[in-house]
């Protein structure tokens, strides 16, 4: 980022901030299914989760390393975390909801207390910009994946890393816990995805995409584990026979972004096509495509209680950048198998 680009955040933060923080446009929704829509002075959205308990965003983008909290139900800024000098890749909630990560294009995982709010750790070690982070099922372990090409393992308690893996030939984009703790997953640049055992530290190679792995979920009983890639396809995985189960094709664009709703009946996916799909993870029929109204979505995720998806990404492009940024939430509704 330049000086002057890094002056005009710093002057962003400090007027959003005197002004309440109220740089959303917030509109209700215009389309089939559409319960809301925040504009963001984001250029970009890469990264969107729910809290916990269902009632906050956390946001992240293409704006100087800034994160922002928002209100669900009405898209106010709660809290801005300026931080990281570059875009923020992925944002992730600890299970008890009283952290957060966040991972960034500086190389850098920073961990926040959510109860002050300040900055809890500055985790170092990657050589690349940080793509994703995860927190384990019981909160005690954080994951990294990054353009190094390694996934880093950290103590979010303590701010130390634990383990480094090498497992992936090239940039690493998305890493996911299984719901029991003791299996994760990342997905590589390389085109495949590595199962890891955290007893033995071994992995296990899954080869079916033809293209980058983006994205990764598993079911909430962890039998199945969804991926997406920038082959277009959403592929559903058999862990413990490491084979696909199914493959889910529609999107006419790379997918980038996967999430498994709370009773692990459906999956959402977003996609450069500008549209978010649900899909039942039964049979792999395509229950909803909300869309095109971006001109690519690059988030997506389930509120808790599983009755809203939230999904951001680009609205709107000028002169060949991302000038508007967006958070859509939908409605499932009706929008079941």
């Amino acid at each position: 980022m330049t000086r002057e680009g890094a002056g005009r955040v710093r002057a962003w933060v400090a007027l959003a901030a005197a002004a309440g923080a109220a740089f959303l446009a917030c509109a209700g929704g215009d389309a089939p299914g559409l319960l809301a829509r925040y504009t963001l002075g984001y250029r970009f959205v890469y990264s969107v989760q729910f809290s916990p308990d269902g009632t906050v965003l956390a946001v992240g983008g293409a704006l100087g390393g800034v994160t922002a909290l928002l209100e669900r139900a009405s898209g106010a800024v709660l809290r801005l975390l300026p931080g990281h000098t570059d875009y923020v890749r992925s944002v992730a909630f600890s299970p008890d909801g009283r952290r957060l990560a966040t991972g960034a294009d500086d190389g850098l995982v920073r961990v926040w207390d959510l109860a002050r709010p300040a900055e809890l750790w500055t985790l170092r070690g990657h050589r690349g910009g940080v793509n994703a982070v995860a927190f384990s099922p019981d909160g005690s372990l954080l994951a990294s994946a990054a353009d190094d090409g390694t996934i880093r393992l950290w103590s979010p308690e303590r701010g130390t890393e634990l383990a480094v893996l090498g497992g992936h030939l090239s940039w690493v984009y998305a890493v996911a816990f299984s719901p029991c703790g003791t299996l994760f997953a990342s997905g590589s640049v390389d085109e495949s995805i590595l199962l890891w055992d955290l007893a033995t530290g071994g992995a296990r190679r899954l080869l079916g995409h033809a293209g980058a792995v983006t994205s990764l979920a598993f079911t909430p009983d962890g039998r199945l584990l969804v991926s997406g890639g920038l082959d277009g396809t959403v592929r559903v995985w058999d862990p413990a026979q490491a084979q696909v189960v199914r493959t889910l094709i529609g999107h006419g664009g790379p997918v980038y972004a996967v999430a498994v709703s709370p009773n692990g009946e459906l999956i959402a996916s977003a996609s450069g096509d500008g549209t978010v799909r649900v899909w039942e993870v039964a049979r792999g029929r395509l229950i909803s495509t909300w869309g095109p109204g971006f001109e690519a979505v690059r988030a997506v995720a389930f509120s808790p209680d599983g009755a809203v998806v939230a999904s951001g990404g680009c609205a709107r492009h000028y002169a060949g950048y991302c000038g508007e940024g967006e958070i859509r939430l939908w409605s499932l509704g009706s929008t079941t198998p």
